[in-house]
């Protein structure tokens, strides 16, 4: 057995022991600050607008769509770390993009949409530790699950 992949199994095991383990913390049915993410994401997209006169419903519905569209981009690349071709990629892109879901909260304000842009840098974290298997990926990979995290 390659000494990469038993280095990249006792990452994954370790994460998943400390999930665990976290989660027996919080008890059944329990939340602590739900979303937690979300505010300060927001009131520093607020803080960016301000100058701009733009309100805070504003600043919201600007951040639900820098949400989505920061998925989308992260979704894009990430199709194209695991080798899919131009055209593929654009394709995956349009119909996540063009899902009514995406497009719904995109526009409105609530947190899915910049918890998709949370799991899109989760999911070409996920690629990139596909592709090349080494610890630094599998460091940027638990550091963006913690974002997506977070964000929920």
């Amino acid at each position: 057995m390659k000494r990469t992949y038993l280095i990249n199994d006792l990452v994954w095991i370790t994460f998943a022991l400390l999930v665990c383990i976290g989660g027996l913390k919080l008890g059944f049915g329990s939340f602590q600050q739900p979303q937690a993410g979300f505010l300060p994401f927001l009131a520093a997209i607020r803080a960016i607008l301000n100058p701009f006169g733009v309100s805070f419903y504003g600043a919201a519905l600007f951040a639900s769509a820098v949400g989505a569209a920061g998925g989308l981009v992260f979704l894009h690349r990430a199709s194209r770390v695991l080798g899919l071709g131009r055209w593929e990629c654009v394709l995956a892109t349009a119909l996540a993009g063009t899902s009514p879901a995406l497009f719904f909260y995109a526009t409105v304000v609530e947190v899915q949409a910049p918890y998709f842009g949370s799991v899109g840098l989760a999911s070409l974290a996920v690629a990139r530790l596909i592709v090349a298997p080494r610890i630094h990926n599998a460091v940027l990979l638990a550091l963006a699950g913690i974002v997506a995290a977070v964000f929920h």
